[in-house]
Order: C-alpha cells, then structure tokens, then sequence
C-alpha cells in the first residue's frame, strides 16, 4: 500500500498512533477537523517510525493554559515517500521539507523553494498539504 488515511481524537497529551501498513520512509499530513474551545491550536507530528507516530495539540503563543486544550478531531495521511499514482490518475508527490524561516508581519515572506520530482501536468497549480 502506498498510503492510509484515518481520524483520532486528540488532546495537548502526545498520542501514539499505529499505522495499518508498515513503511520504509513514511510522510505523515496531520489537521484538525473540529474547534472545540476558543482557543488557537495546531497539531504536532513528532516521531515519525515504520509502523507509529505521535500527534499532539499545542496551542499558539501558549494559550491561556497550554497543557489544557480540549480534545479535538485529527485527520491524518500517511504515504510512502516518493511519486504515486492513485486509483482514478491522481497523482501526488509525499516528501518531507525542514525550514528554519519564521514569518513575522510586516516582513516580506519569501518562503522556501519545493522542488518535485516531477513536474506536474495538466493542471494549473499542485496543492500543497503541510503540517508542523
């Protein structure tokens, strides 16, 4: 298998989450489905291994209490590394990409150049998923 999808339910405590199918360079897209509480949250991916990783909410700036966000709805994609081709001819590129840029208003953000393995036709612009 070239990938997976799934949803979990997850708080500011880090959760381990199994794969289905065991990977040699695994890619993992995770996002929140829900806003349970006011506060500004983003999901966490950290450990990234064969067959796990583990997600985490962390709230920006520190929220009023950090360690104390509710539970939120996670989807996630995990894919093998690498230009796959899906059931249907989509095509999508899973890669990984590590930036030390911070974007502080009023700067210009110049951002980080991607570069694909392969060009991508026919359509306009890729879309682009990331997660932190």
């Amino acid at each position: 298998a070239s990938g997976e999808t799934g949803r979990v339910g997850v708080s500011h405590a880090i959760m381990t989450v199994q794969t289905r199918y065991v990977y040699q360079n695994p890619v993992v897209i995770a996002f929140i489905n829900t806003r349970n509480e006011d506060d500004s949250v983003d999901v966490r991916v950290t450990d990234v291994t064969s067959r796990s990783f583990k997600v985490f909410l962390e709230e920006a700036g520190g929220g009023d209490t950090p360690f104390d966000h509710a539970e939120e709805q996670v989807s996630y994609i995990v894919m093998e590394e690498g230009r796959h081709q899906l059931e249907g001819g989509l095509v999508v590129q899973a890669g990984r990409h590590t930036t030390a840029r911070v974007h502080r208003e009023p700067q210009q953000f110049n951002g980080d150049l991607i570069t694909f393995i392969e060009p991508f036709t026919g359509i306009a612009l890729p879309a682009v998923l990331t997660t932190l």
